[in-house]
């Protein structure tokens, strides 16, 4: 169904008629590039991802002048959308990709209004009972000053799978236990005399870091570069 427009906005006579195709307004179908990435809404925003990894994120959000509210302030839902992204980021970072979850809850606490620089918000994450998830988040101004104080419960899909504390325990045994592994094959079929561990173990990550993603549930070509240095210190230590 098309809709009539108002033929003044495009300079031409009273009595001519434009029909326009009206908006899509869904369903609509979202692939996100990578699962700890931004969906069109926050793209919409500028909402970029600093960091998000381990139950915590770091996101930032330019006050451009779409922003704005009528007295020229940063808009409300603006800084609250923020800061829902950052938890939502958080879990992402310690749950299965492509898991199911939604806000139920949220509050928000404005401290001080925003009149320009970009926004930054900083949440972590914690599990409570019946597959309920629990967020807070803080957001900043330029000049590092406290904007808004946010806190909020997601709910996870009936089929999503938690890590316990014993699992990932597991999983760092398993890891600690290949890594070794590897290295003393590899110093079986080294020619050489001065066979280093570490140096070997340096070279496995600069040229195949793909090898080690089975213990990890986000796989190496969708980390950060912040979050892959993070990952090589985690797998360096277990040597």
């Amino acid at each position: 169904m098309k809709e009539k427009v108002d033929p003044k906005l495009y300079g031409l006579p009273p009595r001519t008629v434009i029909k326009v195709d009206p908006p899509f307004t869904g369903p609509h179908e979202v692939k996100l590039e990578k699962w700890v990435s931004c969906a069109p809404f926050e793209e919409l925003l500028g909402i970029k991802i600093i960091e998000a990894s381990d139950g915590h994120a770091h996101l930032s959000m330019p006050f451009v002048f779409k922003l704005a509210q009528g007295k020229g302030l940063a808009h409300g839902g603006a800084i609250v959308t923020l800061a829902d992204t950052a938890v939502a980021m958080a879990i992402k970072s310690i749950i299965p990709p492509n898991s199911r979850f939604g806000t139920i809850s949220l509050n928000s606490e404005f401290l001080a209004p925003v009149t320009k620089g970009i926004l930054e918000a900083k949440a972590t994450v914690k599990f409570l009972e019946n597959r309920i998830v629990q967020g807070v988040a803080t957001v900043f101004n330029e000049d590092n000053m406290e904007v808004l104080k946010f806190s909020s419960l997601f709910k996870l899909a009936k089929d999503v799978k938690i890590e316990t504390a014993q699992d990932k325990e597991a999983k760092i045994s398993s890891l600690m236990d290949h890594v070794r592994n590897a290295a003393k094959f590899a110093e079986k079929e080294d020619l050489s005399d001065n066979f280093d561990a570490m140096s070997w173990l340096d070279l496995e990550l600069e040229d195949n870091p793909e090898s080690f993603d089975s213990f990890f549930d986000i796989p190496w070509n969708e980390l950060t570069d912040s979050e892959r240095e993070r990952r090589n210190v985690e797998i360096r230590r277990l040597l």
